[in-house]
């Protein structure tokens, strides 16, 4: 689905694809105006500083990089075809994690001196907010990780996401049991309402697995996003944001937290929390939106990025890894990007990862009328490289519904938003073999969402 995206759209992006080799894998970078490829080079993994053994050994004290002609080169490619402010892309292929444990934007925004985002894996569009944004905050320091103050780094996001969103704020904080006192006294102010859970109450939840018994499946088992679900009380939120290190085994990235939130006592272990289990969580919420925020870049931000790659891949909806917490200016821009009540321009930073839909911006929405009205083939959208079926057609221009539905009450049934996701989610796998099996499939898929979508409650 990226392909499309980047075609559709005539998007200035960056391919980057791991390619087998007999001395090594190389990674091959493609710059692309849309389906028109403008200049490519391969270099070896190694020289990047990927790793053939994906492992939390392998990669201690790693360090990234790229040859500074590769760069040049491709910027100049790009510049080339670049209207003034207009945003680069990067398309990053699948990989196993080989390609998600790098921090892509590092190495090329400073070289590319403009907005960088990453090209999502699925046709469905924003969602553009009308009223308060809903965020569940989540910040933990387990004890077996390297310690920061969660007070501090709760409260300093909490400032800058007030700040950056002027329109307001509903946000549901859940923390570490020993800031909790101190987070209390955060204010609500205009606007802006907040509310810091007491830990206590997830203490009924017991401990969460660690690293010998991971929660990499689907179930609701931690008893943190256990604890998070029963104190929404079927309320939907629009993002979740985590702020805690990470862990990865092979190519399963995880969240690393502490082993509850109402205890923070192990010392040996973290509680893990995976791909599967994450993406229930924020299914059951009706999240379209999840950000992460490791405190340190270390071998364990790795885990988080590896999770997000895994994440980019497998759910539909807006993603960002703010990776320098130092960086609090870029946080601000990300957030104005994704959630403000009105256009924002893209992040100018290395310091975000966010994967984004094109038509967030002005500019890509008003490139899509000609299509919009019928002026435009399916050909010249897609070019050679593939057609769109016309169910997932359906999918990709859905009319802004998702702004429609923002117009609801507050207390719209989370269940309703979990729906839609799902659906997104299954009609946006399907593939492009045509078979009776598929067009059945499609059928009955968008025939469900389109009830869903008209059902009151």
């Amino acid at each position: 689905m990226a392909l499309m995206i980047r075609n559709t759209h005539r998007l200035l992006a960056i391919r980057i694809a791991l390619k087998p080799a007999r001395s090594g894998a190389l990674v091959e970078f493609t710059a692309f105006h849309g389906a028109e490829a403008l200049h490519r080079q391969q270099v070896p993994a190694e020289a990047v500083g990927i790793r053939s053994e994906l492992s939390v050994r392998a990669y201690r004290n790693a360090h990234f990089q790229l040859p500074p002609d590769l760069t040049h080169a491709l910027a100049a490619a790009l510049r080339d075809r670049a209207q003034p402010d207009e945003p680069m892309w990067l398309q990053v292929g699948s990989s196993g994690g080989h390609l998600g444990v790098v921090p892509w934007e590092r190495l090329f925004q400073p070289v590319l001196q403009a907005p960088l985002l990453r090209v999502p894996n699925f046709l469905a569009d924003p969602v553009f907010l009308t009223g308060p944004l809903r965020l569940a905050l989540v910040v933990s320091s387990p004890r077996a990780k390297s310690p920061f103050p969660v007070d501090v780094y709760a409260s300093d996001l909490v400032a800058r996401v007030r700040q950056a969103l002027p329109q307001g704020t509903e946000i549901d904080l859940f923390a570490d049991v020993e800031a909790y006192q101190t987070l209390q006294r955060l204010p609500s102010l205009p606007q802006h309402r907040i509310t810091v859970h007491p830990p206590a109450q997830a203490a009924t939840f017991g401990e969460g697995g660690t690293v010998t018994a991971p929660t990499w499946d689907g179930a609701l088992q931690s008893p943190w996003l256990r604890w998070m679900v029963q104190a929404l009380r079927g309320r939907y939120v629009d993002a979740v944001h985590f702020v805690c290190p990470g862990f990865f085994r092979r190519d399963q990235g995880a969240l690393a937290l502490a082993r509850s939130p109402a205890e923070n006592i192990d010392r040996e272990w973290s509680h893990m929390i995976g791909a599967g289990e994450l993406m229930a969580f924020l299914n059951t919420v009706g999240a379209w939106a999840v950000a992460f925020t490791p405190p340190f870049e270390d071998v364990w931000a790795m885990g988080v990025r590896l999770l997000a790659d895994r994440l980019a891949w497998q759910r539909p909806g807006a993603l960002m890894v703010h990776q320098t917490f130092e960086d609090g200016n870029a946080l601000d821009a990300g957030y104005r990007f994704l959630f403000a009540g009105h256009d924002e321009p893209p992040p100018r930073t290395p310091s975000l990862m966010v994967y984004a839909h094109p038509k967030r911006m002005p500019r890509y929405r008003e490139s899509m009328a000609g299509f919009e009205a019928g002026h435009m083939s399916l050909g010249w959208r897609f070019g050679a490289e593939g057609e769109i079926p016309e169910q997932l057609e359906w999918l990709a221009r859905k009319d802004d519904r998702e702004s429609k539905r923002l117009k609801g009450p507050a207390d719209e049934p989370a269940w309703k938003r979990t729906a839609e996701l799902q659906l997104d989610q299954l009609l946006s796998r399907l593939g492009d073999e045509d078979s009776p099996e598929r067009r059945g499939t499609l059928d009955a898929l968008t025939r469900a969402r389109s009830i869903l979508e008209r059902s009151k409650s």
